[in-house]
């Protein structure tokens, strides 16, 4: 155990009758016994070998052993444990986050370390994010901007200027360092900590030493200093290089995807970094492709920027000339990007985020007086019940080729993510699966609008040409049998995510069928977004359970107006929260979705897959299970 101990390491062993297990300063969850190493090293080889290809940011060297990261990089050692424990160990996987979470406190807050290590252990952590029961604990977006500034402290960001070398510590602190002391006296440093030693010895029993419990130092005592070694990296390695640009994709990525200012801007700097990424002999075999992903996120980067993604006060229309031409200009970056970069690179994640962006391109056309608010998490009911057009408006053809272009990219969308297989699932970045709800949110939209009455939409694409209860159902199938039996956390949130917004499309159907026989029948009908107040009884009626809710909403056996209210909590349901990365879903202790906690036993009982209707179940449950 002590080859992995750092130098400097005290350990403090009882005296007497008591067992000599040793007390350290330095505790990692292999000591603490929370997992084997054995484990543990399987858990590094499986993110080397399956996670680490889905999105190459943070690459382990393929001749890195288990204990050698563990000795070199603890924090990073312990978060690649916890991104890879989810898995097979949901419950390991929620004491691990909690203990990388404590580390990144302990380092960064209370001690104020800043090391290459800290940054790409955050950056882990955000990639693979574990979605909290809690909406106020979601984190994501400090842990990514905590890397960044302090990948920027460290002068990850820029060429180091002539003065680098000058700061370089090298070699062993001697033993003996003569400073000037301010008041013009010498200070010698090992006096002093001498000094402080002994007076250590005379403090009470305890860890740090005291009479009958011996302090074992491995080595003569150092003298006190800030660091042994200089803590910052040279910003010209492959290393650094792929760093500084993971946190300027981590950046700008969660500022498109929330409609927030990027905090961190491409400079000339990333741009020769990505150069030499491409063409470096020193670098990784993955580093190519992770290349393919800055070029497409600073195609995204730049189109937030011109259709004002961060400012919903501004007033942009897809009408105006200089957006049609933007939308074709990023439309046909896109196809030239799809077009040279060599096939051989492109993973199903990266052509997930190709069609992201085809969306990204051409969601303008979607947008009323520049709502964009409306597509940024979390979305709400409105989204579906307010059309995207007004009525009897007409539709341009440049307009009508834009909504073509985003149900088409929203189609391929999710085309890919079902081809991921359950185990991939347990392997991909949670932005996978945000993407995912919102090219289903996006079919969603546009189907609703097609299918309102008097809508000029409607006379153009016909919403069951759409096939959004065939995307939905799909994709909601495969993330139903990767939640089966609480395997995977993520998978189980965004399936009820999909649930909430399949129900919300089918109930918005329901009302338009109830408002037209309405006036086939001369009855008065009802304004559109005023829901119709039930009885009394009806009110007063008990939250259904988990499971009645769902079987509710995916048997179809009843008509949906009579299930649904316009208001989620007209009948009695369960409020809604705001799940990880903002969707909506049910409050937590009603229909929560954590493992371990209420809702987790809606996947892992039978009854739930014979209720979810053809194409979703278990062998011998549904006939949809062969491609799973």
């Amino acid at each position: 155990m002590q080859q992995f101990l750092p130098h400097g390491t005290k350990v403090a062993i009882p005296s007497g009758d008591n067992p000599a297990i040793p007390y350290l300063e330095h505790v990692d969850v292999i000591d603490q016994q929370l997992l084997s190493l054995d484990m543990a090293t399987e858990l590094f080889k499986l993110y080397k070998e399956q996670i680490a290809p889905h999105f190459p940011a943070i690459v382990v060297p393929p001749e890195a052993t288990a204990s050698e990261i563990r000795r070199t990089k603890p924090t990073l050692f312990l978060a690649i444990l916890a991104a890879s424990s989810g898995r097979s160990h949901p419950d390991l996987r929620r004491a691990l986050q909690k203990e990388t979470m404590k580390a990144y406190a302990d380092r960064i807050m209370i001690k104020s370390e800043k090391s290459l290590e800290l940054v790409q252990a955050l950056l882990l952590t955000s990639i693979y994010y574990y979605p909290p029961d809690v909406y106020e604990e979601l984190s994501f977006y400090i842990i990514i901007h905590m890397a960044a500034s302090m990948a920027l402290d460290l002068g990850l960001g820029r060429k180091p200027n002539s003065n680098y070398k000058a700061l370089q510590i090298r070699g062993p602190i001697p033993s003996t360092v003569n400073f000037a002391h301010p008041l013009g006296k010498n200070f010698d440093v090992t006096e002093s900590f001498n000094e402080l030693s002994t007076k250590e010895k005379e403090l009470p029993p305890g860890i740090h030493g005291g009479p009958g419990l011996p302090l074992i130092v491995n080595g003569p005592r150092p003298p006190q200093w800030p660091r042994p070694k200089n803590p910052f990296p040279d910003p010209t390695t492959i290393e650094s290089r792929r760093t500084f640009l993971a946190c300027f994709w981590a950046c700008s990525n969660v500022a498109v995807a929330l409609r927030r200012p990027n905090m961190l801007k491409f400079t000339s700097f990333m741009r020769e970094s990505v150069e030499i990424l491409e063409t470096s002999p020193q670098a990784a075999p993955s580093d190519k492709e992770f290349c393919q992903w800055i070029r497409l996120q600073l195609i995204a980067d730049e189109l937030a920027v011109t259709f004002e993604f961060d400012d919903p006060s501004s007033n942009l229309s897809i009408e105006e000339p200089r957006m049609q031409l933007a939308v074709r200009g990023y439309a046909r970056r896109l196809q030239e990007w799809r077009q040279t970069v060599d096939p051989a690179l492109i993973t199903k994640s990266l052509e997930l985020n190709y069609n992201l962006l085809t969306i990204y391109a051409h969601e303008i056309a979607l947008h009323v007086d520049h709502n964009i608010e409306d597509f940024r998490p979390p979305f709400v009911e409105r989204l579906v019940r307010e059309p995207m057009l007004k009525r009897d408006t007409p539709i341009a053809p440049y307009h009508l080729d834009s909504i073509s272009a985003c149900v088409g990219a929203s189609q391929r969308l999710v085309d890919t993510f079902c081809t991921y297989s359950t185990e991939d699932l347990s392997c991909i970045p949670i932005i996978m699966y945000v993407r995912c709800g919102y090219a289903c949110m996006i079919l969603i939209k546009v189907s609703a609008t097609a299918a309102t009455p008097g809508n000029e939409l409607g006379k153009v694409i016909d919403k069951d040409e759409l096939r959004v209860e065939e995307y939905v159902s799909r994709a909601l199938t495969l993330l139903a049998h990767s939640a089966k039996g609480d395997r995977n956390r993520t998978a189980a949130k965004f399936a009820m995510i999909l649930i909430m917004l399949r129900s919300w499309y089918l109930r918005h159907l329901a009302d338009l069928e109830t408002r037209e026989r309405q006036q086939d029948d001369d009855t008065p009908m009802l304004s559109a977004g005023t829901p119709s107040t039930p009885p009394e009884s009806q009110k007063a009626e008990a939250p259904p359970t988990p499971l009645h809710l769902l079987a509710e909403q995916a048997t179809y056996q009843q008509p949906l107006q009579q299930q649904y209210a316009a208001d989620m909590g007209v009948y009695g349901y369960p409020p809604t929260d705001v799940d990880a990365m903002g969707f909506v879903e049910f409050q937590a202790g009603d229909v929560g979705l954590g493992f371990g906690g209420v809702g987790g036993e809606v996947f892992a009982d039978d009854s739930f897959w014979g209720m979810m209707g053809p194409g979703v179940g278990w062998p011998g449950v549904g006939e949809g299970w062969g491609g799973y």
